[in-house]
């Protein structure tokens, strides 16, 4: 059971509530109901035919015809009106700044073009991204991702699985960003009208336009972003060799100064040696002077008499 539902209107698609089908349907008798209704995937691949019903408690609502089932399991079986609501006001920003996991790491994006439900083929496979689109940004990313980034949004299904594993080995960057509980459609589902629709896209990119938090599943490297980041490593290595060899040559000055020191002080030590054995000698001499003045001076006066 799905409150809502799209037909063709010309060449495009116009999103509709079952309620909004009864009230039309009371105005103009037989043209309502009568329609052609689809499910409300972008991608016209995935598109199933439904058609409008009453339940028994009074509620309308669409249902899908039979025969879709393996379809509908493929698809996950039909996208919620948050998604593609948020989907398509992440379509239609003009910018906004993304953060990946903490605020330190975050890129500040102009878009040039988006696209929803763009499909990437991966070994073999073929997926459908949420949002593709193009950007410029002062921030690495520019170079890193070429200005292109896929974007998945995680309302009920998160990406895993096989998917995840082949666009991680794909060249598209790939973010996935969570459905704010806070910024829920506040309407119950079976009262959707074209005009909430419309007000409640206006108030998300309000929102959206300011920050998007997001979770990083793939991160390549162009070529050219690679090349610069070798340079730049290259040039911090020939920095820190030249701030290397400096302290070398710093330290082998000092050591040469604590040796030439080292050798000062032993010649100071042996002059110091010297001197003090030069000194007891003198001393040693002016005491045998001196003891020999005494005993002349003894012996004179005992044989002078």
């Amino acid at each position: 059971m799905k409150p809502w539902a799209q037909y063709k209107d010309g060449n495009n698609f116009t999103r509709i509530s079952a309620r909004e089908v009864y009230v039309n349907e009371r105005k103009e008798p037989g043209e309502w109901r009568r329609k052609e209704y689809f499910s409300i995937h972008s991608n016209p691949n995935q598109r199933f035919k439904m058609h409008h019903k009453r339940s028994s408690k009074g509620k309308f609502y669409f249902a899908y015809y039979s025969g879709q089932d393996l379809l509908l399991e493929r698809y996950g079986g039909g996208e919620s009106l948050t998604h593609s609501l948020y989907k398509e006001a992440i379509g239609e920003l003009k910018s906004t700044t993304i953060f990946f996991g903490n605020s330190e790491n975050r890129a500040h994006i102009e878009i040039t073009s988006t696209e929803l439900e763009k499909e990437v083929k991966v070994k073999g496979n073929t997926y459908y991204l949420d949002v593709y689109l193009k950007f410029r940004s002062t921030s690495r990313y520019d170079l890193k991702w070429n200005g292109e980034l896929g974007i998945e949004v995680h309302h009920t299904n998160k990406v895993d699985g096989k998917k995840l594993a082949d666009l991680s080995g794909s060249n598209i960057p790939l973010i996935e960003v969570n459905v704010n509980k806070k910024l829920a459609y506040r309407y119950p589902e079976d009262e959707i009208t074209l005009q909430k629709e419309i007000n409640y896209k206006s108030f998300l990119k309000r929102y959206l336009s300011k920050y998007i938090w997001a979770t990083l599943l793939n991160n390549p490297s162009t070529r050219r972003y690679l090349e610069e980041e070798n340079t730049v490593i290259k040039n911090r290595l020939n920095v820190l060799n030249k701030e290397l060899e400096i302290l070398v040559t710093r330290e082998k000055k000092r050591t040469e100064r604590e040796e030439n020191s080292a050798i000062e002080l032993s010649r100071i030590n042996k002059l110091y040696r010297t001197e003090c054995e030069n000194s007891r000698i003198c001393l040693n001499e002016i005491d045998r002077i001196k003891n020999f003045s005494i005993l002349r001076f003894i012996f004179f006066k005992l044989f002078s008499r």
